[in-house]
């Protein structure tokens, strides 16, 4: 294994180059974490294909497995990084970061008074879309196009 590892620091500019070629550069901190996975992964391609094959073949097949692990690491950071919070969590957060109350906020807004009474319902009786449908007489897609409303007319206020 020792000279699997050697081998790899050898062509270290194969691990560089199937980085740069999954898109990730020298300038991101986690660069170094990349480059020890590829030299383990070069040495792994390399012990386990050096007796049969030649080491231009051996690079052209590493540098295919560094390449592809390392847009899986970063297909996975993406997953942990990236939330979708719902509506009513975000009301949420802004309830807890702010003086205002929802009913406020939507009472300024240009809504019918009936919608106003509907879309503060969708935030503070903890029902769910169906169940407030039902009780208002209304569908759930009209309750959604409430909310986006509501959403375009924050977002340009």
């Amino acid at each position: 294994m020792e000279q699997a590892f050697n081998q790899a620091l050898l062509n270290s500019r194969v691990i560089h180059g199937a980085i740069k070629a999954a898109g990730i550069y020298h300038y991101r901190m986690d660069y170094q974490d990349f480059v020890q996975e590829g030299m383990i992964n070069y040495a792994k391609v390399y012990k386990k294909y050096h007796a049969q094959e030649e080491l231009t073949k051996i690079n052209q097949l590493a540098f295919q497995k560094i390449k592809w692990q390392a847009i899986d690491q970063l297909r996975k950071q993406m997953r942990q990084s990236v939330e979708v919070m719902t509506t009513e969590e975000q009301w949420g957060l802004f309830e807890e970061n702010s003086q205002f109350k929802i009913a406020d906020v939507i009472n300024q807004l240009s809504f019918k008074s009936q919608d106003k009474q509907r879309l503060i319902a969708i935030f503070d009786s903890g029902y769910s879309m169906r169940d407030l449908a039902k009780q208002e007489a209304v569908s759930t897609k009209y309750l959604q196009r409430l909310k986006q409303e509501l959403r375009q007319q924050l977002t340009n206020n």
